[in-house]
């Protein structure tokens, strides 16, 4: 009797720890469960602070695209730049200076009268580079050839304050011309880079562009003009632009 309740006792704690075992990995099962949710849950937070900081940056962004645009304020412009840093180039012949081979800012000078164009020179380094061209103003192509005094010439078609203009593109390369005759040119659109200088391109000018902005529907290649009371028939890019 005494060895068969022996066992029985035996047997009753065995059962009685592998319950007690059973129960603390119930309960080891369950703090680990309970700890990944957890883990889960603070990682929700962290994304959603991420992403609510994200959301910020944009807006953040945004406003100072925003700000960029506003002071750029193209679309409140009649016209836009030739040029990259186009405002800096302007330091040689402005609109309306008078020049002559005797009294010129540029060497070796072959014209007289008044200046009815603004040039933009190159900048430093540009001597041996593609310098890109790009549209003042949206139009079509009325004239893409070489026209003497300036080597490659497009001449285009716009409406400026609602009154029709003709805008003359001078000292192309005539080959890097991407647009034909009866193409349209849309404003700031890339057509063409300066032609080299000193060469053919240019009619053996120096480097630089020759914008001319002529009223009316005259094709007038004419750069430079004899008389003060002539040059209000040309306009001055640089007071339309700051308009």
């Amino acid at each position: 009797m005494d060895r068969k309740l022996r066992l029985r006792r035996e047997k009753a704690g065995f059962i009685l720890r592998i319950g007690r075992n059973n129960c603390y990995m119930k309960k080891a099962f369950l703090v680990f469960i309970l700890s990944l949710a957890l883990s889960a849950c603070s990682s929700v937070v962290v994304e959603e602070e991420v992403f609510e900081d994200d959301v910020e940056m944009v807006d953040r962004v945004d406003e100072i695209m925003m700000s960029e645009e506003e002071v750029d304020d193209v679309k409140d412009r009649l016209v836009s730049l030739p040029h990259d840093d186009a405002l800096e180039r302007v330091s040689v012949k402005p609109f309306g200076i008078y020049v002559s081979p005797g009294n010129s800012p540029v060497e070796n000078e072959r014209f007289s009268g008044y200046h009815v164009g603004v040039d933009f020179e190159i900048l430093a380094g540009e001597e041996n580079v593609d310098v890109p061209v790009r549209a003042i103003c949206n139009g079509k192509v009325l004239v893409r050839s070489f026209v003497n005094g300036y080597g490659g010439v497009l001449l285009q078609t716009c409406v400026i304050e609602e009154k029709p203009v003709r805008v003359l593109y001078g000292h192309l390369s005539l080959s890097s011309i991407v647009k034909n005759v009866g193409d349209t040119l849309s404003q700031d659109e890339e057509f063409a880079v300066l032609g080299e200088g000193d060469s053919l391109e240019t009619d053996y000018e120096r480097k630089h562009l020759h914008l001319g902005i002529r009223k009316g529907e005259i094709v007038d290649y004419r750069g430079y003009v004899q008389s003060k009371e002539e040059i209000s028939d040309w306009i001055d890019f640089l007071e339309l632009y700051k308009n």
